[in-house]
């Protein structure tokens, strides 16, 4: 259940929306996290367990909601700068827990800086939050490369095999993912990366040079063949070596 840190700042929320108070504040990102009909009707209807249900629904841990609540008090009674930071961090994490599974738009990170921030730099908060947003933007690992984005001939027009692209960082894969987007002349400048990477495949399949037939099609099976080639060679090789 909230405890009465949270509802008194609720309360305060509601009868000034315009007050931009550090608890207001809370509450104003919490809402643009879970949505204001979610997280201010519980209260409306007294049913506050549901506020902590709508905190946890994206994954959240409880430990983390307890903490929040604990050094929310904190701050307030006490006004300690650790406490202020942790509580922005928690934040940071429950917007983490959020777009885990999806992309922030460029319109919501201003808003959350907005908010954040108020025009001033922290710096602690800044790199924590630099930290959050590369989380919620970095997710394509190789597992979902492979089975959901690219298909090996689009890392091939890039000298790489899937061992090497198995053996890259999750860092260097999504740095070279933008390569490839920039090398088709794809703009990456929002967050709808994963249909971005789709449309680099469309024009990988049938790339300009000597390797293109011209059919994207027939490109794939050249590149198929090409691989087979390779490992039969290697197998013919490994066999006569092993005749020695």
């Amino acid at each position: 259940m909230p405890n009465d840190t949270l509802l008194n700042a609720i309360a305060k929320y509601l009868n000034n929306k315009d007050d931009v108070s550090f608890e207001t504040n809370i509450v104003r990102i919490l809402i643009h996290i879970y949505n204001e009909i979610d997280f201010i009707n519980p209260y409306l209807l007294h049913e506050y367990s549901l506020i902590d249900e709508n905190i946890l629904r994206y994954g959240l841990p409880k430990e983390e909601l307890i903490k929040f609540k604990q050094v929310f008090t904190n701050y307030m009674q006490t006004h300690d700068t650790d406490a202020f930071l942790t509580v922005y961090k928690i934040i940071m994490d429950m917007i983490l827990y959020k777009y885990k599974n999806s992309f922030i738009t460029k319109e919501e990170v201003a808003e959350y800086e907005k908010i954040f921030f108020q025009g001033k730099s922290v710096n602690v908060l800044n790199k924590y939050w630099d930290k959050t947003l590369y989380k919620i933007n970095n997710k394509l690992s190789f597992k979902e490369v492979k089975e959901n984005v690219f298909n090996p001939y689009a890392y091939y027009l890039q000298g790489k095999t899937m061992a090497d692209i198995q053996e890259m960082s999750n860092e260097s894969l999504y740095h070279l993912n933008l390569k490839i987007l920039r090398d088709y002349n794809i703009k990456v400048d929002d967050s709808n990366l994963v249909n971005k990477l789709n449309k680099a495949i469309d024009k990988a399949m049938m790339p300009k040079g000597q390797l293109s037939t011209g059919n994207g099609f027939v490109d794939i099976l050249m590149f198929l063949s090409f691989v087979a080639t390779e490992i039969m060679m290697g197998a013919i090789i490994a066999v006569q070596m092993l005749r020695r």
